[in-house]
């Protein structure tokens, strides 16, 4: 995060005792400044920095990262009340980081003061939390949709108690459904199965319903263009504290591809045995 400013961390042992034993020294290191990592290790290192900060009056000079306990903060802030002001950025699972407040005017963080700002530290943790679970969230469907996609795999969901249904991107796709419209519902599915796979994959999902037996079975699909597909249709019921069926859920694997190199197979393994029938006959015919 700051390329231009070497790391030490006060975790080594070594750099503490340095820092410990003559902190002047220590900071006459890094005359362009450093990122102090778990800086709270070595709590008299905090007026000394203050005395460096003073003397340089140069914003961002040392970035101080840590104070992984909140009650440090109170230590922290009266070594640097004059210059610099550091806020922990709280969520509920911990600190994300750092609220840095610069002034040159001594004594100006008052109590009353960095206690305002601990508000908007909070609030300020909260929302950028939340949206680090956006954008990870949004990651992870972008991820599901591309391996959905490669592995020709979609997912679906029907709320009984609800009566709403969700599909999937690549459920549209295997059945060559117009995405801006709904799911459609069972029984209406039907129609986009042959009259045989429909019967097996009916007969599964009723049992489901009734019993909550999950089924996996092979079904010929037939699209609205008029393609034919075939696809692995999976489903498992999901029950409620009291045990009632409240949904069912699933996936769809188009097989096309598959089953087109099984077809093939057979058909090759067919016109072997003929000819060597042919050929039998032949010899037989021969002698």
């Amino acid at each position: 995060a700051f390329p231009g400013k070497p790391y030490v961390s006060l975790e080594d042992l070594d750099e503490r005792q340095l820092a410990g034993d003559d902190p002047r020294g220590f900071l006459g290191r890094y005359p362009d400044g450093a990122v102090l990592d778990e800086v709270q290790r070595c709590p008299a290192l905090f007026s000394y920095l203050q005395t460096r900060i003073d003397q340089v009056r140069r914003k961002g000079l040392f970035v101080l990262t840590g104070f992984q306990q909140f009650n440090l903060l109170s230590g922290i802030s009266q070594s640097l009340a004059g210059p610099v002001a550091l806020i922990p950025l709280r969520t509920a699972t911990g600190n994300i980081g750092l609220l840095q407040l610069n002034d040159h005017r001594k004594n100006m963080f008052t109590p009353a003061l960095i206690s305002f700002f601990e508000r908007i530290a909070g609030n300020m943790g909260v929302s950028i939390s939340r949206k680090w679970a956006e954008e990870a969230l949004q990651a992870s469907e972008s991820a599901l949709k591309q391996a959905q996609r490669l592995a020709g795999i979609g997912n679906w969901e029907w709320d009984i108690r609800e009566n709403r249904r969700t599909w999937s991107e690549q459920i549209y796709s295997i059945l060559g459904r117009d995405p801006a419209l709904p799911a459609v519902g069972y029984p209406e599915t039907q129609r986009y199965f042959t009259p045989e796979s429909w019967a097996r994959l009916a007969a599964a999902v009723e049992k489901a319903l009734a019993d909550g037996i999950p089924y996996e079975c092979e079904a010929e699909v037939v699209r609205p263009d008029g393609a034919r597909r075939w696809i692995t249709a999976c489903g498992e019921a999901v029950r409620d504290a009291n045990g009632k069926i409240v949904k069912l859920r699933g996936t769809v694997q188009d097989i096309t591809a598959h089953k087109r190199i099984e077809q093939e197979k057979t058909e090759a393994l067919e016109g072997l045995k003929k000819a060597q029938e042919q050929l039998l006959e032949q010899e037989r015919m021969n002698t």
